[in-house]
């Protein structure tokens, strides 16, 4: 009798861990978040300025070797961390282009801008879609991304990474 309960007992285990096994098999799995790696082109960035219009700002630029991308939310605490080290980096006039994006809506995104004083432009992002190229670049704040003249990414590095900008642009980095 034991014998019979036990037999039971595990058939009934089994049949579970197949119905288990099943069930989780015909999950789709979420596709990976698209990267940004060093050598990849970005075009443009798309969002609203600062009435809420829609933008399409060109991340390649013949006037300028580089393009440096602040990437930020202004509710974000890592943010508010290199607001003032980012400030006195835009007055000392890096020789790149410089524009900020931000996953803000507009009106929170340019007063951050401004409340702070970086003296760029700005593309709001507020909704990015998951997957877009807005989306990767705001996967995480604060973010620099230098791009060459041909919208190719040069360098991405934590916000508080200034001085590897820097280097960039002198070309003094390897």
């Amino acid at each position: 009798m034991r014998y019979k309960l036990a037999i039971a007992a595990l058939s009934l285990l089994l049949l579970l861990q197949l119905a288990a096994f099943a069930r989780t098999s015909d999950t789709p799995v979420a596709p990976a978040l698209p990267e940004l790696s060093v050598g990849d082109r970005l075009e443009q960035i798309s969002g609203v300025d600062s009435a809420g219009k829609p933008v399409d700002v060109s991340l390649s630029h013949a006037g300028t070797r580089y393009t440096v991308v602040l990437a930020y939310d202004a509710g974000c605490a890592h943010t508010a961390n290199v607001a003032a080290a980012w400030k006195a980096w835009l007055a000392d006039t890096p020789r790149a282009r410089v524009l900020a994006v931000a996953d803000d809506p507009p009106d929170s995104a340019f007063a951050h801008r401004d409340e702070h004083g970086w003296n760029v432009d700005l593309v709001s992002v507020p909704h990015p879609v998951p997957g877009s190229r807005e989306h990767v670049l705001l996967r995480r704040s604060p973010w620099l991304f230098v791009f060459d003249s041909d919208g190719k990414l040069a360098l991405e590095a934590h916000g508080a990474r200034l001085a590897s900008v820097d280097s960039l642009i002198a070309g003094t980095r390897p």
